[in-house]
C-alpha cells in the first residue's frame, strides 16, 4: 500500500543520507592523514578549539549519535 512505499523511501533517503555523511567523514580523516600524517592527526582531533569549546572527535562523535538517533526511531517505526 501507499504508507509502505512511502516508509521505504523514507528508509532509502535515510540510508542515503547516512551514507553521505559517512563517506565525509572519511573523508575528513583520510585528507587529514594525507596532510598532517596519523600522529598530527590523532592530535588535531584531541585539540580543543578555543571558539567552540570542543575537539573535532567530540564533534565528530557528537553528529554519530544524530546518525544514530534517526536510524533508531526509523527502525523503531518500522519503516
Amino acid at each position: 500500500d501507499w504508507k509502505e512505499r512511502m516508509n521505504g523511501k523514507l528508509l532509502t533517503s535515510l540510508i542515503r543520507s547516512n551514507q553521505g555523511i559517512l563517506e565525509q567523514k572519511l573523508s575528513l580523516i583520510k585528507h587529514l592523514q594525507a596532510k598532517h600524517g596519523l600522529k598530527t592527526t590523532g592530535e588535531l582531533f584531541t585539540k580543543s578549539c578555543p571558539i567552540a569549546g570542543a575537539t573535532i572527535g567530540a564533534h565528530y562523535r557528537h553528529s554519530m549519535d544524530h546518525m544514530e538517533l534517526a536510524t533508531l526511531v526509523a527502525s523503531a517505526s518500522g519503516m
